[in-house]
């Protein structure tokens, strides 16, 4: 039987970011580490962010945005 794949978003690749660093104390070394360990492509990744640095200005300006 196969296994429906979630769609992948930025919100949950965001989530993803957070719960690695908090997991691993340290930021991902590389985009391709980082989506290997957490199941989807590169391309998707891309899809949403240039680097992985990007990420991080993104979770700052949600946390800036929270009332």
């Amino acid at each position: 039987m196969a296994t429906k794949k979630t769609k992948i978003t930025r919100d949950s690749i965001v989530s993803m970011y957070m719960n690695y660093t908090l997991d691993h104390n340290e930021k991902p070394k590389s985009v391709y580490h980082f989506t290997k360990l957490n199941g989807f492509s590169e391309t998707e990744f891309y899809n949403f962010f240039g680097t992985l640095e990007s990420i991080e200005k993104d979770i700052y300006t949600l946390f800036l945005k929270k009332p």
